[in-house]
């Protein structure tokens, strides 16, 4: 008798866990890529990359010299 009642319990309880939502979980992948490339292009470029100001006193642009290397 005991063991029909722990057999009983068991499937109970199998159905209560089968019965569960889950949580609304959605597992439909979504493959629209909604990207925006926000990037511009002005043409060109500028050859160095070392950096520049412009001296407020005499409004010249100073600018290190770039050789290439670090």
């Amino acid at each position: 008798m005991n063991n029909v009642r722990q057999l009983a319990l068991a499937g109970l309880m199998v159905t209560a866990l089968t019965a569960c939502d889950g949580g609304g979980v959605d597992l439909n992948v979504n493959t629209t890529d909604n990207s925006v490339n926000n990037s511009t292009n002005t043409g060109g470029g500028d050859s160095n990359p070392c950096a520049r100001y412009t001296d407020p006193t005499s409004n010249v642009e100073r600018r290190g010299t770039f050789d290439g290397r670090n």
